[in-house]
């Protein structure tokens, strides 16, 4: 059985400390495509909306960001893989905080729209999940400096990972 995106949208008043006071949230980047068009099943939506909790505790350090975090990958994952789920996402998005070539941009959870930076973690994301090393080498170059690849390459197999091990579970992502 495939795992169903969540029916209620998480949500956590303190991420809108992740932006300017007064903004608009969906107005911070240049939103581009609609969540729908690039997550394109129940593994691809959850791995958005972690990232955006875990871009959003880096953002306020608030702990709330993480909890949020834990209960998305629970409610999907289970409670025995949620915590690795969340432990593997931020490996991603430590990993483009260390070797990135520009800022992230990461909006709230319930948001529908991509900043370009997410569209292009997404890309990188699909491309892990594909196993296309030459999309993968071209999405992990996007995101980060010359040289920096690998770096980035090796925590989004690792996330992309459990998508594969879980695959058949009752619950499945």
């Amino acid at each position: 059985m495939a795992m169903q995106r969540p029916s209620r949208t998480l949500s956590a008043p303190s991420l809108e400390g992740a932006l300017l006071p007064g903004a608009d949230p969906c107005s911070a980047c240049q939103v581009s495509p609609h969540r729908d068009s690039v997550c394109r099943d129940a593994f691809a939506a959850l791995v958005l909306s972690v990232i955006r909790f875990i871009g959003a505790a880096y953002s306020t350090g608030n702990a709330d960001c993480w909890e949020a975090a834990y209960h998305c990958a629970e409610n999907s994952a289970g409670v025995s893989d949620g915590p690795l789920f969340v432990a593997r996402a931020a490996g991603v998005v430590r990993a483009l905080r260390q070797h990135g070539s520009q800022e992230m941009c990461y909006l709230p959870s319930s948001c529908n729209g991509l900043c370009p930076s997410e569209a292009k973690l997404m890309a990188l994301i699909d491309a892990a999940r594909c196993e296309n090393s030459v999309m993968l080498w071209k999405a992990a170059s996007d995101l980060t400096r010359e040289g920096q690849e690998p770096d980035v390459i090796g925590p989004a197999n690792a996330l992309v990972s459990l998508f594969t091990v879980t695959e058949g579970a009752d619950r499945g992502i």
